[in-house]
């Protein structure tokens, strides 16, 4: 007995060390990776991008209609919301650490290749339309209202910091336009999809 309960412990001693380790670079509501992980991931990705003078974007995505979901929903309810954005979107890119969450309403991410590559804006559509697409929460489809900046390295700079700050700052509302076919959208700027005329969509 006394051996099982000193084995018991041991486990118990494991799942919480795991567990805060977890914690550590993931987000507790959705277990995505969370701010300290994804700037972790950003200087690693430049790093390998510098040694074979590769490329990649990153991707700063905002929901311009948070508040109206968080009145709609109760804490609960925008936990369910933002847990399942996560498990659709990641599917979406090369390892599950490259999305993650930024702040309350703010995700980033990273995809190899730049806009100017039809490759990257074919990834790109399917991470936005996968984002764009109804989310059930207690019976009830949510649709977000999104605005995406991104910057390339090393166009756009050479530091973790400066690529994160141009995507931020690059934020534009997605337009239907950019969810459509690859090739219907036009790729200005620093890198972000241009938006069409009008509205921005609901997506």
């Amino acid at each position: 007995e006394a051996a099982a309960a000193t084995e018991a412990a041991r486990r118990k001693t494991e799942e919480e060390r795991a567990r805060t380790e977890f914690l550590a670079w993931h987000d507790p509501a959705t277990g995505l990776a969370n701010k300290a992980h994804l700037k972790h991931q950003f200087v690693q990705a430049i790093a390998a991008a510098r040694a074979c003078h590769g490329s990649f974007s990153l991707l700063y995505f905002r929901i311009d209609n948070y508040g109206e979901l968080v009145r709609q929903l109760d804490g609960e309810g925008i936990t369910q919301l933002l847990k399942r954005l996560g498990e659709r979107v990641i599917a979406h890119f090369t390892h599950p650490d490259d999305f993650g969450r930024w702040g309350d309403r703010e995700f980033m991410g990273m995809l190899a290749g730049a806009p100017s590559d039809a490759k990257f804006r074919t990834d790109l559509r399917r991470v936005l339309n996968a984002l764009c697409e109804p989310i059930m929460v207690d019976g009830l489809p949510l649709q977000l209202t999104l605005s995406l900046g991104t910057s390339v390295y090393p166009r756009d700079g050479e530091s973790s910091t400066v690529l994160i700050n141009t995507a931020i700052q690059q934020a534009k509302p997605v337009s239907a336009k950019d969810l459509g076919a690859p090739g219907t959208a036009e790729i200005h700027g620093r890198g972000s999809l241009a938006p069409a005329g009008g509205a921005p969509a609901a997506c």
